[in-house]
């Protein structure tokens, strides 16, 4: 629905940056079914209207947002760090938190936990209705092995909105990392298809419903439209390592190497003490030494800087 109004707009404001950097977002974020076609054909609408974007205001939050985004898809770090930076500078009073809570979000996928944390409790801290930004808060701290805090920072909007089916899912593997697979499948039921019965495996396995869990997986194993980092969540976060690794293998190699920084979620906590997992963070130049490399230094609010500074 909001694609089709947002299409309606740009008929009646063509160069009306705004509205396309919402109709990429609903784009990007709709849900597919499994099939490489459907995957593609978002891919190409959504890349051109960046390009549109990128044509009308390359000096944009918008703009540079999404190609740090597309960059990061690529596998080029460095890339995106720029361009990630560019958004920062480039964004307005209306964008700026999202802007921010965003820079916060890849300063913990380069491991810096820190200043990410600081960065994005100050975003949520000044804008509580920013739906993106508290995820990137719940994503840091589940980065740092917060759970429950995480699951708990996502349970205060259902206060006062509805959740996404995404924001359930974010809610479902933080109570499930946390040790509440209960509460887990209960938030796991009002995900998406796919992912809905990806939690609901993960969930039946650490209640110790293994009959169920066992069906469900072989259901999910031969249905030719699983993705395989599906079956490889489902293998690692279980603890059968060379199955895991495999299905990774076959993720990467249908992905490209761009997923490999995806991968560092909690589902695959319990493989990486395997040897294996650092010489794939390595061979995709994503291992700690390689992430410390990346020059990413977005402006940050003087309280951030004061704040971790111990000032």
């Amino acid at each position: 629905e909001a694609s089709e109004v947002l299409s309606r707009a740009i008929e009646l404001a063509p160069n009306y940056v705004p509205a396309i950097y919402e109709l990429t977002r609903a784009i990007f974020n709709s849900p597919v079914r499994d099939q490489a076609a459907e995957f593609d054909e978002k891919d190409r609408r959504a890349r051109a209207l960046v390009d549109r974007m990128v044509e009308l205001a390359p000096d944009s939050s918008y703009a540079n947002g999404w190609l740090s985004t597309f960059a990061l898809e690529e596998g080029d770090l460095q890339v995106a760090a720029l361009y990630r930076e560019r958004a920062v500078a480039g964004a307005v009073d209306s964008d700026l938190y999202l802007q921010q809570a965003m820079a916060a979000r890849f300063l913990a996928q380069l491991g810096r936990l820190k200043e990410a944390a600081a960065l994005a409790r100050y975003v949520v801290d000044r804008d509580p209705a920013c739906i993106s930004c508290v995820s990137s808060l719940s994503y840091i701290l589940r980065q740092a092995g917060s759970h429950r805090e995480a699951a708990e920072t996502l349970e205060k909007l259902r206060k006062w909105r509805d959740l996404s089916a995404r924001m359930y899912w974010n809610m479902g593997v933080a109570w499930l990392v946390a040790g509440e697979p209960g509460k887990s499948l209960e938030y796991f039921d009002k995900t998406w298809p796919g992912n809905r019965e990806l939690g609901k495996m993960l969930a039946l396995h650490d209640l110790g419903r293994v009959d169920e869990f066992e069906a469900e997986f072989s259901k999910l194993r031969k249905d030719p439209e699983t993705h395989p980092e599906s079956i490889a969540r489902i293998y690692a976060w279980t603890g059968q390592n060379d199955l895991a690794f495999e299905y990774i293998e076959r993720t990467v190699d249908r992905e490209g190497p761009g997923i490999v920084l995806s991968l560092s979620t909690d589902l695959y906590e319990p493989i990486k003490s395997d040897s294996r997992w650092q010489n794939l963070l390595s061979r995709y130049d994503v291992a700690e030494e390689d992430l410390a490399r990346i020059r990413f230094n977005p402006k940050l609010p003087a309280e951030v800087e004061a704040a971790l500074a111990g000032k």
